[in-house]
């Protein structure tokens, strides 16, 4: 399985339409969904696996199989930033702030 981002629009169990999501192109270079492939629906309450039938519902947001254990590239944006835990548990970009600062 590799999960692969949140979908930009709806998703529903039984369609074979590739999402929209932020980060990650379906499509590139003629690739598709692969099996396996994990998405979380844009309201962020269900996860989604392709099958080579279509995308078929994992589970909700209280048993997400592999969310939890990735950090999308996009939560960073400069060369130096630090990922920490935020006061609801979320992981958080803190900048890497001026010249000479020391946390």
């Amino acid at each position: 399985m590799h999960f692969r981002g949140i979908a930009t629009v709806a998703i529903t169990e039984g369609s074979t339409t590739d999402p929209t999501i932020s980060g990650y192109t379906f499509g590139t270079n003629g690739a598709s969904a692969s099996t396996g492939d994990v998405i979380l629906d844009s309201d962020h309450e269900y996860e989604y696996v392709w099958t080579s039938e279509g995308w078929e519902k994992l589970g909700s947001s209280s048993s997400y199989a592999l969310s939890s254990s990735v950090i999308l590239k996009s939560t960073l944006t400069t060369a130096g930033d630090i990922i920490y835990a935020n006061s609801s548990i979320e992981p958080t970009r803190l900048g890497i702030g001026t010249s000479g600062q020391v946390l």
